[in-house]
């Protein structure tokens, strides 16, 4: 809500209770609320604004879809930026380049975040990761699913950051 039409609504509030030989209270707190809660959600930075550090921020000219792409906060996740980057196997389309740019961008950001990760020329190539198998049987596979699917049912809450993670360690 931009301040403008704040005033107006307490402005068309104050009105209504001016007009009023009876004013109900009630609707008018509710009307109070409804403007307090559009003020607090403005007020919220969106959530691509609360990554941190990434190797492609939403500001970027590479990325077309208006989101931070490689969060790079701590080593852990910039070893992953790297790891995910190696994946692709063609250009994601959130991306505005080539796939060897892209390879290229993280290991370069990584390597300057954190110069003790070694960013070895493998890194470097694109689809590096495509094809890899599982080390798991198919049996020991199952069994892990179920497993991770029985927690899941165990919880009344799961978190779906460590769900999802569980089942990516499969891969």
């Amino acid at each position: 809500m931009k301040p403008s039409q704040v005033a107006e609504a307490l402005n068309v509030i104050a009105s209504r209770i001016d007009n009023s030989e009876n004013p109900n209270f009630s609707l008018v707190a509710s009307d109070i609320n409804a403007i307090i809660a559009n003020l607090t959600l403005a007020k919220k930075k969106p959530k691509y604004q609360q990554r941190g550090k990434t190797v492609f921020p939403h500001t970027s000219p590479k990325v077309k879809d208006n989101k931070d792409h490689f969060p790079i906060n701590d080593a852990d996740q910039a070893r992953n930026a790297l790891s995910r980057a190696n994946q692709y196997s063609k250009v994601p389309s959130w991306y505005d380049g080539s796939l060897e740019e892209l390879v290229n961008a993280v290991a370069r950001k990584v390597h300057s975040e954190y110069p003790s990760i070694e960013v070895s020329e493998e890194s470097k190539k694109p689809g590096k990761g495509k094809g890899k198998k599982s080390s798991l049987n198919p049996d020991e596979m199952a069994t892990k699913l179920r497993k991770i699917a029985a927690a899941i049912d165990a919880s009344n809450n799961p978190k779906l950051d460590l769900v999802i993670k569980n089942i990516k360690a499969l891969l």
